[in-house]
């Protein structure tokens, strides 16, 4: 018996639940009822009076991702790198020019590629200096600066007795300039293609000390990642400006669409990054820096093979 009375209870518990549903519910209207004359606006099937093909809004998105055709892309250099950060990475960059050069014997015991890495990042730092839409520091100087330290990254590369004397002299110009000196580098050049300031192994180096080994170590988890979160900052920046440097006229495959959709992929979890950091969210930080590293392995499958 009290199995059923139970049973009555949860039976009428339910209708009193569903009747006061149905009463919190606003009425519908009901449905219309055409008349022969009113279908008549009507197609009983859209597709076979539309004509032409239809859009690929997918094929339409991956194209615009791979020519930058995108709001994203209309925007300056300063939405990639701040003033800021430009002067930052131009004086670590220095310091890496200097310890390079600090002897012959370290120069041409290995020390050269480190030597025309850093001449040549600053290169294109300078380029991105004369281009950039704010304030950065040696805006007045940067046309000179910037072919006058790729020649200097050139020499150097090939490691000989005349490419150290260059690089030297170069790195001591460089420690100069970020004293506040002005060292005589002679006029700018004119129309340099931007892949003659670094080459593209130099700064694909740069993108992987980035990707390899900073990133993942700084925001793999919040303690570290409070540390770390300005230098992951700056770090997001120049992922971003170099995936643009390496789209610039005369750059390797600058022209090639999968190259191209590869950089914006890169670029767009750079600016993640960079949000991530400013917001101090590690978990956004880490998912960000994971996308940089497979953008980089993605374009590495496809180029490298």
């Amino acid at each position: 018996m009290t199995v059923l009375v139970r049973s009555a209870v949860v039976m009428l518990s339910a209708v009193l639940i569903a009747d006061a549903a149905s009463a919190e519910r606003p009425p519908r209207a009901p449905a219309p009822e055409l008349t022969d004359e009113d279908r008549v606006a009507f197609f009983d099937n859209a597709f076979d009076a539309l004509v032409g093909e239809q859009p690929d809004y997918g094929a339409q998105q991956a194209t615009e991702l791979a020519t930058g055709d995108t709001d994203a892309a209309a925007g300056g250099w300063a939405d990639w790198i701040d003033a800021e950060a430009l002067e930052t990475e131009i004086k670590r960059l220095a310091r890496q020019a200097q310890d390079a050069t600090r002897s012959v014997a370290a120069f041409k015991g290995g020390e050269s590629t480190r030597a025309a890495d850093a001449l040549g990042q600053v290169a294109i730092a300078f380029a991105v200096t004369t281009r950039h839409d704010g304030s950065p520091r040696w805006r007045d100087e940067a046309a000179q600066l910037a072919p006058h330290f790729a020649r200097a990254a050139a020499a150097a590369d090939a490691g000989s007795d005349g490419g150290y004397r260059l690089g030297k002299a170069a790195s001591e110009d460089l420690a100069a300039l970020v004293r506040g000196e002005r060292p005589d580098v002679g006029q700018p050049a004119d129309d340099v293609e931007w892949g003659a300031y670094a080459s593209r192994s130099s700064l694909m180096r740069r993108m992987t000390l980035a990707d390899e080994q900073r990133l993942p170590e700084w925001t793999a988890d919040r303690r570290t990642f409070r540390r770390k979160a300005e230098d992951a900052r700056h770090e997001a920046q120049v992922l971003a400006m170099l995936a643009e440097a390496i789209l610039a006229p005369g750059a390797d495959d600058a022209d090639d669409p999968g190259y191209q959709a590869y950089s914006r992929q890169l670029r767009a979890a750079a600016e993640r990054l960079r949000s991530a950091a400013e917001d101090e969210d590690q978990p956004a930080a880490a998912a960000a820096a994971a996308a940089i590293r497979q953008s980089c392995l993605d374009c590495h499958s496809d180029y490298r093979g």
